[in-house]
């Protein structure tokens, strides 16, 4: 049982932390702070301040680890080799923070759900892939989910002073955040696949957010975040709270995520992710108060099925490739080989 109950650990450690990491995040980025209603729309001070605390988790766990085995874990990945994965990754969470100030969070999970839809087009169009039904099915769900869901919704912003443009804008930042997700992934495997012995996933986690923090710290810089965003947590001390919790919660989240996806492959983490996005818009409704009618819960219904269909789907292939070759059906004979068996029969009776 000891497999099960590292996968239990994993799983639940990426439900728990990204749950309380949707809600903390919900309340630093969109609710007003004081009598005037502040919000804390310091986007770079914010995604800087969260990779911080995950480079230093994974710091503090690389060192417990060689407290633990006594020598330190080889990494002889170049640490320049982490630039572009650092870069994609820093860009999707900056464009998925920022569509808060224009979108309400349902709104942002479910975008954020959609994954398949951009790698999809892209590999159709740029590379001439081609995919079975299984796949377009997904899609046709997910963005017949998403079409649902956006229809005459009330802009599905988090103020009544964003104007349609403003949410726009937010449509626009989401699907930026899926376009760079989607090019994290291949950069993570092109990494495993092209140095031996491979990174650890703690070593993945700590250099890709050591990036992150000079990117972000030089976005901070140039856009003078740091000065006002500090005078913002002094008028409103209750939020350094909230934003060490956002950051703890994304460092150990984060943890659980690359932990997960090392020891128990992808289809795993993919089931995990997905469930735990639909769990965090139901938190987010319980919590905060987001009215959703039976239309638009009938729209989440729809996306969750599409990913349901292509997890399955993945499953049941994954099961097939490692399954042994007795347990697999076994292919029809041809008319060709049904005469072949025939004619050696005779030959034997003959002789």
């Amino acid at each position: 049982m000891a497999k099960e109950v590292e996968m239990l650990v994993g799983v639940s450690g990426i439900y728990v932390f990204y749950l309380l990491y949707g809600i903390v995040q919900e309340r630093v980025t969109t609710t007003p702070f004081g009598p005037n209603g502040e919000r804390f729309d310091f986007m770079f001070f914010l995604v800087c301040l969260q990779c911080i605390l995950n480079a230093l988790f994974a710091f503090i766990v690389l060192g417990f680890n060689r407290l633990w085995t006594k020598q330190a874990p080889k990494d002889k990945v170049p640490f320049t080799e982490y630039a572009w994965i650092s870069l994609t990754y820093v860009l999707a969470m900056l464009c998925s923070n920022s569509s808060l100030q224009f979108v309400d969070y349902p709104t942002q999970v479910l975008g954020k759900s959609c994954k398949p839809i951009p790698v999809m087009l892209m590999g159709a169009l740029v590379y001439g892939r081609s995919y079975n039904w299984r796949k377009w099915l997904c899609v046709l769900l997910i963005t017949a989910g998403i079409a649902l869901f956006m229809f005459k919704n009330k802009g599905g912003a988090v103020a009544d002073d964003v104007t349609p443009w403003g949410v726009m804008w937010g449509y626009a930042l989401l699907l930026a955040s899926l376009a760079f997700d989607g090019l994290t992934g291949p950069a993570q495997e092109r990494l495993y696949e092209k140095y031996n012995p491979k990174p650890t996933f703690v070593h993945v986690m700590f250099y890709s957010n050591v990036w992150a923090v000079l990117y972000m710290g030089a976005g901070v810089l140039v856009t003078g975040e740091t000065v006002p965003a500090t005078l913002f947590t002094i008028r409103h001390p209750e939020i350094v709270w909230y934003i060490f919790l956002f950051g703890v919660c994304s460092g150990l989240g984060q943890f659980f995520i690359y932990y997960t996806l090392q020891h128990f492959g992808s289809l795993v983490l993919t089931v995990a992710t997905t469930t735990r996005k639909f769990f965090t818009i139901l938190a987010s409704v319980l919590w905060f108060g987001h009215a959703l009618s039976l239309t638009k819960w009938f729209a989440v219904g729809l996306v969750f099925a599409g990913l349901s269909i292509e997890i399955l789907g993945k499953y049941v292939d994954d099961y097939l490739a490692r399954a042994p070759a007795s347990a697999k059906p076994k292919p029809k004979p041809s008319a060709d080989s049904s005469k072949k068996a025939k004619t050696v029969k005779k030959a034997k009776k003959a002789q």
